[in-house]
């Protein structure tokens, strides 16, 4: 089976199975909630929307950098 984007080879895991991916994305929730919820209370935390174009996002994240040094002044 192949990337239907890049056409790299696409490699199975041992335990890629329901099961498994559910507690992988348990486990990332569970640890990663707190640490993005720390963040935004910091107001350290910028959310972006990738999804759009990889060139919309570029030029998103350069508005959001520009904005935040604008700031820093």
């Amino acid at each position: 089976m192949v990337d239907d984007i890049t056409g790299d080879r696409l490699v199975h895991r041992s335990d890629d199975k329901p099961e498994a991916l559910k507690k992988r994305l348990y486990e990332y929730e569970k640890n990663a909630t707190p640490i993005l919820h720390f963040y935004e209370s910091q107001n350290k935390l910028i959310r972006i929307n990738a999804n759009k174009d990889v060139n919309q996002v570029f030029s998103d994240i350069q508005e959001l950098i520009r904005v935040k040094l604008a700031e820093g002044r």
